[in-house]
């Protein structure tokens, strides 16, 4: 999808001289470059923001995108709340469902139970989630899924990321000021070398503490 990694491997866990100090060029912030290994979960707070997943880690091949809010009719969602056997990938990528009431605001613990479940079941090497400053869905998602990282297994890799065009940075401040509070530290990553004509400018984040 016209996106490149920087001439790295997916999945290539060393540490190479591209994995190094480069600046931030939408603001001050110093980041790393970042390769996922896959296989990847991206949760969103609804399956409508799967296409928008689908562009932005375009270059997975092992992708998955859990909504959390909200199923749309289709024969590819899976639906999580139904025991069954282990999820069937489907191209370009699996489509999963929480099928949770949009607004739900009560139940983020039991939401963070349910994407830890999911991860195991994916086999997740790298789980991927909105900053939470585009509604209060997203924000209920993050909220959740950084609170499944209690109960999901040792040495998944945490990826946090904001688009959109124009980006608050302001809100974007606060957001990562308030996770820091809560012990959350956002370190800024470069994943992809996104083309500059991109209508969907994204900054990630690699969950450090």
């Amino acid at each position: 999808m016209g996106f490149r990694a920087y001439g790295l491997s997916v999945g290539d866990r060393r540490e190479t001289r591209r994995d190094r100090r480069i600046g931030d060029r939408r603001g001050g912030d110093r980041a790393h470059v970042r390769v996922i290994s896959p296989p990847l979960l991206v949760v969103t707070a609804s399956l409508a923001d799967a296409g928008a997943a689908e562009q932005r880690f375009g270059s997975i091949a092992d992708l998955t995108v859990l909504g959390v809010f909200g199923r749309p009719a289709s024969p590819a969602v899976v639906d999580l709340r139904s025991p069954g056997p282990a999820v069937v990938r489907s191209e370009p990528a699996t489509a999963l469902s929480l099928d949770r009431a949009p607004g739900e605001r009560t139940a983020t613990k039991a939401i963070g139970l349910l994407i830890a479940e999911t991860i195991e079941r994916t086999g997740a090497s790298t789980v991927a989630v909105g900053l939470g400053v585009r509604g209060g869905d997203e924000l209920e998602a993050c909220d959740a899924a950084l609170l499944s990282r209690r109960r999901a297994r040792k040495g998944i890799r945490w990826i946090v990321y904001a688009g959109g065009d124009p980006l608050d940075t302001g809100r974007v401040a606060r957001r990562r000021m308030f996770l820091l509070v809560r012990g959350i530290r956002l370190a800024p990553v470069v994943l992809f070398d996104t083309p500059d004509a991109t209508a969907d400018p994204v900054q990630f984040w690699e969950v450090r503490s």
